[in-house]
């Protein structure tokens, strides 16, 4: 039986909604319990953070966070109509601050809390709350240090979405290369690299669900990215990584970070990473729940030695690919270069194989079980691209590594060097 729209949650039997509703486990099913079912239950609606706070009134939002917002959101929106609104008219027209006559209630949104908010006021309706990012890049287990960097709920700094998103992105990607391209005679930073990690980070924050309460924890390792947030899935892995999509769990709040120019709203975002991971050649993203915790988790893997290639560099190795072409060669010759391949791995030095990702190790292993292996091949063995093969190709290259083309691209085959870098001692 298929599994039913997040919008029709929960389905229920004996019309009972709370002794009648289960979850499908691997094991069976169970009863939900009552933090379940509320999940449920929020989950139907994609504006749950259109929810209007009574009574807490604009005195609520942080000026300078809303004026940073403005800044940016003028930045990105010349001339806008928006821009001589008062603050709270601004702030309204976002979704931010609401009325209704009806019921008698009016004061900030639950989207203009947690995006512009005061901290004392965020902890007050989301006391079981908070964000948190670690730089963990080095931290063995047990290590006396735990952290290198720390952005948490410590009293510095008003602690809204808003800021952290700002803060711990940009500490985020000061971890990360920069590939750099040119656009006309701009220099534009970043990548797909960053793109996707931008993704990624706020699929995060408007993924979230606020009212559950948990951590909203972005881990940099030495190896991966971690973003974790407290919700579940709207719809399974599978269907995400087919590229279908669901509205995001704050809507309002995704309006909010697409008029600043973060995300499209149109369902690309994780796309983009996949796209963007299998571009570069780092290993698949992960996305899953933990459902003992009640989180989501996403993963992306990245090289603990990441090195950006320039695209001029990759367009070299595109023209170069045919310069050891030398026609067709004998087996009994075939054989022989196959052996000297399997030298050519042998004679790299352990403190560069150290340097080596996990990609570029299973390139050479697939290289050293099958010479003849073509670049498609390869490329369909790693679920990359050819651009992704020939930036790993790139990357290995300077660490020395070559790999050499000989014979024809369809019936040539691959030999692996190891360069020595030239010095005095070995210039003779």
């Amino acid at each position: 039986m298929p599994e039913a729209d997040y919008r029709q949650k929960p389905i229920y039997i004996n019309n009972d909604l709370q002794s009648g509703t289960y979850k499908r486990l691997h094991e069976g099913d169970r009863h939900v319990t009552q933090e379940e079912l509320s999940m449920l239950i929020r989950d139907s609606s994609d504006n749950a953070d259109r929810q209007i706070l009574n009574k807490y009134g604009f005195e609520h939002i942080d000026i300078d966070t809303l004026h940073g917002y403005r800044n940016a959101f003028n930045g990105h929106n010349p001339g806008h109509m928006y821009a001589n609104l008062s603050d709270q008219e601004f702030l309204t027209n976002l979704g931010g601050y609401g009325a209704n006559p009806q019921m008698g209630i009016e004061g900030v949104t639950a989207a203009g809390l947690l995006m512009f908010g005061k901290s004392v006021t965020i902890h007050q309706i989301f006391p079981n709350f908070r964000f948190d990012y670690l730089n963990l890049i080095g931290i063995e287990p047990g290590s006396s240090m735990k952290w290198i960097d720390r952005l948490t709920d410590d009293g510095r700094w008003v602690d809204n979405i808003y800021n952290f998103l700002t803060l711990a992105l940009n500490k985020l990607l000061l971890t990360l290369p920069s590939e750099g391209r040119l656009t006309g005679v701009v220099r534009i930073d970043g990548g797909e690299l960053f793109e996707g990690v931008r993704e990624g980070f706020i699929n995060t924050l408007t993924y979230c669900d606020y009212w559950l309460g948990g951590v909203l924890r972005i881990d940099r390792r030495s190896d991966r990215i971690v973003m974790r947030n407290p919700g579940t899935l709207r719809i399974s892995p599978e269907r995400i990584y087919e590229g279908d999509y669901t509205q995001a769990r704050n809507s309002t709040i995704q309006k909010m970070l697409r008029m600043i120019g973060f995300g499209d709203n149109i369902g690309s975002g994780f796309r983009k990473i996949l796209n963007a991971w299998k571009n570069i050649g780092f290993p698949h993203p992960d996305i899953h729940e933990e459902n003992e915790v009640n989180e989501v988790w996403l993963t992306l893997p990245t090289d603990s030695n990441a090195l950006i290639v320039s695209d001029d560099h990759v367009n070299i190795l595109d023209k170069g690919e045919e310069t050891n072409h030398r026609g067709e060669e004998t087996n009994d010759k075939g054989e022989e270069r196959s052996h000297k391949g399997e030298d050519g791995l042998r004679q790299i030095p352990e403190n560069i194989r150290e340097y080596l990702s996990y990609t570029q190790r299973k390139i050479l292993l697939l290289i050293s079980q099958n010479p003849y292996i073509s670049f498609k091949q390869l490329g369909n063995e790693l679920g990359m691209t050819e651009k992704g093969l020939r930036v790993q190709r790139a990357k290995m290259e300077i660490l020395n590594i070559h790999l050499v083309r000989e014979g024809s691209t369809k019936s040539g085959k691959w030999r692996v060097e190891y360069r020595k870098p030239y010095t005095e001692n070995n210039r003779k």
